[in-house]
């Protein structure tokens, strides 16, 4: 009995190994098929290759400015609206008016409302500068209100300007001293400058001379 049971082990063993060989052979006839149809491939390759690049014909003529095209809407004319924007004043929230001047005894006073324009419910915080320029002076004679240094004739800091919070309107007033300039021929330019310190709007005048 005990011989019949090892020989049908033997058998069985023999079956399996017999299995696992069978299968390992057709993985190796599958890959082999699989590595030609890759050879095939790649010679077709290179046989299409070589003859593309023989109808290849590639010229080395400079290409002239006036071949090339522009894109549509990049014509001559045509800019785009982020350009446009680029460098465009600040759009302005306040207005200057009611403006009168005062001379006497050589002193101008300036006094004028400042009107904040928009229709929002948060009040307005910037700050203005008042000019007085002497046209007839030379060299060119300046007085600011509040006294601030000047590069180019606008203010350096221009944070050293009049504070001033609205939601409607407020009164301004500057005065100077023009000592021996009363008389002369002058001009009032009022700036006015956002929290950021962006210009918002500008506003030139004359003086009315009275003698």
């Amino acid at each position: 009995m005990f011989v019949i049971n090892g020989y049908f082990i033997k058998l069985r063993t023999n079956k399996a190994q017999l299995t696992k060989i069978d299968r390992l052979q057709k993985q190796v006839e599958n890959t082999r098929k699989l590595l030609y149809q890759s050879e095939q491939r790649v010679i077709l390759l290179k046989k299409h290759d070589k003859n593309s690049r023989s109808d290849v014909v590639i010229s080395l003529e400079p290409v002239r400015p006036e071949n090339i095209e522009l894109k549509k809407g990049e014509e001559a004319g045509h800019i785009k609206a982020e350009d446009a924007l680029e460098g465009s004043p600040q759009k302005a929230t306040v207005e200057i008016n009611d403006l009168t001047t005062q001379q006497k005894e050589g002193k101008l006073t300036v006094s004028f409302r400042i009107i904040n324009t928009d229709q929002g419910d948060t009040p307005l915080r910037g700050y203005v500068h008042i000019i007085v320029i002497d046209k007839e002076s030379d060299p060119l004679q300046l007085w600011t209100y509040p006294k601030v240094a000047l590069r180019d004739g606008v203010p350096i800091n221009y944070k050293r300007g009049l504070l001033f919070v609205i939601k409607n309107f407020r009164t301004i007033r500057g005065r100077f001293s023009l000592d021996s300039h009363e008389g002369s021929a002058l001009s009032l330019k009022i700036l006015v400058y956002n929290q950021s310190g962006n210009q918002i709007l500008q506003r030139d005048f004359e003086v009315e001379n009275i003698s």
